[in-house]
């Protein structure tokens, strides 16, 4: 039970701190999106690209010879 009171309070306060510095806020948004887009962006290229990596070794030693 508190826990749910300490999250509605946090979400009280949030929902307050966003509606008293909306323009604050949507500063830093409009800086946070495309940086966490390109960090997003290299972690899934990297990941492929080791997946893609990682499944061609296995092809390569179940091919019979």
């Amino acid at each position: 039970m508190l826990h749910v009171v300490v999250g509605l309070a946090l979400l009280v306060l949030g929902i307050f701190g966003i509606i008293s510095w909306w323009s604050d806020f949507g500063l830093v948004l409009r800086g946070l999106i495309p940086f966490s887009l390109v960090i997003l962006g290299l972690i899934a290229t990297g990941a492929g690209l080791a997946r893609e990596r990682h499944d061609g070794s296995e092809r390569e030693s179940e091919e019979p010879e």
